[in-house]
């Protein structure tokens, strides 16, 4: 590239950065996505920083790349079927490169007053149904395990799954 014209290397870059965005639209068609998701993805394909720089901000402008309302539709969408708590929520996020601000935002904005604890309850229920054949004591450890691995609060199980366990 070096004894390229300098006109030649703009367009070759553009047409790099072309290909970038493309290629970035491209994934965010299948899902949404965060601005760190799709730098590594784009770096896998060993497009140049710049170019990475360039697509990101460019989909930013275009507000297809948005990490609050990401994390925002991703702490909903956790609730749901399989609930999951905050600290899983929250790890998960910044797994996927979204901000620790725009993470307690959503978390925030996401979770109501005694909402974990309607969640703790309703997996806590739906999972005894598949133990409470065992013996109390493992009934106990395994249900704590559960809830614990979905990301609830530790004080909160504890007192959910003894007040659960009292009436067995």
């Amino acid at each position: 590239m070096k004894n390229q014209p300098k006109s030649q290397k703009n367009s070759t870059e553009d047409s790099q950065r072309k290909r970038a965005l493309e290629l970035a639209l491209w994934y965010l068609s299948k899902s949404a996505r965060t601005a760190h998701e799709i730098e590594v993805r784009l770096a896998r394909k060993e497009y140049g920083a710049e170019d990475i720089a360039y697509v990101v901000k460019r989909l930013k402008e275009l507000n297809f790349l948005n990490d609050a309302e990401y994390a925002k539709n991703y702490t909903r969408n956790a609730k749901l079927g399989k609930p999951k708590g905050k600290h899983r929520i929250r790890m998960e996020l910044i797994k996927k490169g979204v901000d620790k601000e725009l993470i307690d935002d959503a978390l925030e904005e996401g979770f109501a007053e005694g909402e974990q604890e309607e969640l703790i309850d309703s997996a806590a229920k739906i999972y005894l149904k598949k133990i409470h054949n065992l013996p109390r004591e493992k009934v106990y450890n395994r249900l704590m395990g559960y809830l614990l691995r979905r990301g609830f609060d530790y004080g909160k199980v504890s007192t959910k799954v003894k007040e659960l366990l009292k009436d067995l």
